[in-house]
């Protein structure tokens, strides 16, 4: 799953130009577990440079369940 968002993520990054969006500027929100993975995304290496911002309401992947 979360490779799947990331390479959404990457295509929306090269594509936003053709939409009038700004690559740099990409902001991620996630609502309840899709929270936790919006987080997760932020802090991967592997999205360095692809999302600007998280909006994470509720769902931390750091939360004892």
């Amino acid at each position: 799953g979360l490779y799947d968002q990331l390479l959404a993520l990457k295509w929306i990054s090269l594509n936003a130009k053709h939409f009038n969006g700004d690559e740099k500027r990409i902001t991620y929100v996630g609502h309840s577990a899709d929270a936790t993975n919006a987080i997760l995304l932020a802090m991967s290496k592997h999205s360095d440079g692809i999302i600007a911002r998280v909006i994470a309401q509720s769902g931390c992947p750091f939360h004892q369940w």
